[in-house]
């Protein structure tokens, strides 16, 4: 895991980083530690137990940086390694632990997104080790739930996965329904029949922590309710076009985001002697993205938690076919095409420390090409550092010369609101943008509810719009154009001249 520390804060917030570092760090320091807020606005969509653990890291950190915020993820990511290393090796013997751990570290997303600052890492932390120990409470490999130390064991397990089942649901909420029904049907599917002790501890371990949001939603200020910012009805029911689109493309997502790994997982494979777990993973992944195609407006940070139990399936399977050698050597040959062609594309904007990162990326994948056959585990353990030195020291320079980074348009934003000390926001989950500014910020979550509050007496210096569409027209303000920061096209309202 130290191959993902150094460069950690390379990058910028991206995405909403800085969005959940922001109602982290309100979190901690507000007297209601169960009602997250955005510039002091109640937020509601995701359950408390990221933003606690998000605004803990930060405060022992002691800033709200890129770097910090990222921590708790890679602390998630490494967790998450841990477990899915030691189901396969339970499944398949040590080198099966070892080459699903980094085979996982290597797929492509992860080494792109896999610290970023989302609730995501966390959650899919909680999902697999609950998919993971549910089975183990099924009696694993070999089916036994037996009498005895065996029967506690597997109660044991089964309550361990109700905790971890139920600190999801205090992470991300419903979020967790397709996949405790893929674990659900992967267990039918498996010929699997939990004791009814095993139910009874999964289920008392799960309730308490998943009740409790809830509980606490219900004794809430109705006030407070009203004015707070929640899901909306579109999460499962917005379907258009675009949707139908993503939706159609779900599938190629669900098989590139974590390549090359993915590719064994998704053989059809009926040889003798294949793992139990492979079945199960199999099964529980295919169940979950059966509920998850019902979701219109999914990413792929949704599929996250399929990713290491995919990883896990495929490396039982190429073992099990003794292909475990060439493989990786394939793996090593698509690091060196990766070296190669990122030479040209990044040659404007590569520096020093860029080259040396393509060059030891190229000397690792070819090393690690020659030691395959013998010790495919150490072949993937020379690419971890090289690979992930591929991101942060060569794409991120790209990325930031490519006019992706906030700074040339919060300057120029700063200008245009040089005299403004009172802002009215709307639809603009960027910290990175506003804090920089150091306005006092009303945030609003749709720009009608901005006209409202400017029709009912709410009094601004200026406005600020995540759109491009004047939808609503607010009476007093006329529109001052738009600036680009980042990816962001940011709409500025300024009073009408008398």
């Amino acid at each position: 895991m130290l191959a993902y520390l150094p460069g950690i804060g390379a990058q910028e917030f991206v995405g909403t980083e800085d969005f959940r570092a922001r109602i982290a760090a309100e979190t901690v320091a507000s007297e209601h530690p169960l009602l997250p807020t955005y510039y002091g606005r109640p937020i509601l969509t995701k359950p408390p137990l990221h933003y606690w653990a998000l605004g803990g890291v930060q405060e022992l950190a002691g800033t709200r940086a890129p770097w910090s915020a990222r921590l708790l993820s890679l602390a998630a990511l490494a967790a998450t390694v841990a477990m899915s290393g030691a189901a396969a090796r339970a499944a398949g013997g040590p080198r099966a632990g070892w080459i699903a751990g980094m085979g996982y570290l290597l797929g492509a997303y992860i080494l792109k997104n896999g610290v970023n600052a989302e609730i995501d890492p966390l959650f899919a932390c909680f999902v697999v080790g609950a998919v993971l120990a549910w089975w183990q409470a099924q009696g694993g490999e070999s089916g036994q739930t037996g009498q005895g130390g065996t029967a506690r064991r597997c109660v044991l397990y089964a309550a361990l996965a109700g905790l971890l089942a139920g600190l999801a649901v205090l992470t991300k909420g419903p979020a967790l329904v397709p996949f405790a029904a893929g674990a659900a049907y992967a267990t039918w599917r498996c010929g699997r029949k939990p004791t009814w002790a095993v139910v009874a501890a999964a289920v008392l371990t799960f309730a308490p922590p998943a009740l409790l949001w809830p509980l606490a939603l219900h004794q809430l200020d109705p006030e407070v309710r009203a004015l707070a910012i929640t899901e909306g009805p579109g999460m499962f029911f917005a379907w258009d076009g675009r949707f139908l689109v993503r939706t159609l493309l779900f599938p190629v997502t669900l098989f590139c985001a974590c390549l090359p790994f993915t590719v064994p997982a998704l053989l059809r494979l009926r040889a003798p002697g294949r793992a139990a777990l492979d079945r199960y993973l199999m099964a529980a992944v295919g169940g979950a993205f059966v509920l998850l195609l019902l979701n219109a407006t999914k990413s792929t940070r949704y599929l996250l938690p399929c990713f290491p139990l995919l990883v896990v399936a495929g490396v039982l399977r190429l073992e099990l076919l003794a292909r475990t050698g060439p493989f990786v050597r394939a793996v090593c040959v698509l690091f060196l095409l990766a070296a190669a062609v990122a030479f040209p594309l990044t040659f404007s904007t590569l520096s020093f420390s860029g080259a040396l990162a393509l060059a030891a990326l190229a000397t690792a994948a070819t090393a690690g090409f020659l030691l395959a056959r013998r010790a495919p585990a150490a072949a993937l353990a020379l690419l971890l550092v090289p690979a992930r030195a591929l991101f942060t020291q060569v794409y991120v320079p790209r990325w930031e010369a490519g006019e992706d980074s906030v700074r040339a348009g919060v300057a120029e934003l700063a200008e245009q609101l040089a005299g403004a000390r009172n802002l009215g926001v709307a639809t603009l989950e960027t910290p990175r943008i506003l804090d920089p500014l150091q306005k006092r910020i009303t945030y609003y979550d749709h720009p009608k509810d901005l006209a409202e509050a400017v029709r009912g007496g709410a009094r601004f210096d200026a406005l600020l719009l995540g759109t491009q569409e004047f939808e609503h027209e607010v009476p007093g303000f006329a529109p001052a154009g738009f600036v680009r920061v980042g990816d962001k096209h940011v709409a500025v309202l300024l009073p009408e001249t008398p």
